[in-house]
């Protein structure tokens, strides 16, 4: 299953799009541990608070690859 996953958000968005999936499949397995009835209010607000978080910049590393990747390949058919 995982790797479906991966496969349809990679041709859907691109390079930002898998490392948002690898950031999903990664997520998804701390999330399902059912760890939270442990946790106090606090931790569990911090815990998901830093995975929005990372999931937001890996979003944001993933865009600028892209762009970074599609101004080399441009460059490359100038020439």
């Amino acid at each position: 299953m995982i790797p479906e996953i991966l496969k349809t958000v990679g041709q859907v968005a691109g390079i930002g799009g898998l490392a948002l999936g690898v950031i999903l499949v990664l997520f998804r397995e701390v999330i399902r541990k059912n760890i939270f009835p442990n946790l106090s209010k606090v931790q569990a607000y911090k815990l998901l608070r830093m995975i929005i978080i990372l999931t937001f910049l890996v979003a944001i590393v993933g865009i600028f690859a892209w762009v970074f990747y599609e101004t080399q390949n441009k460059n490359n058919y100038d020439k």
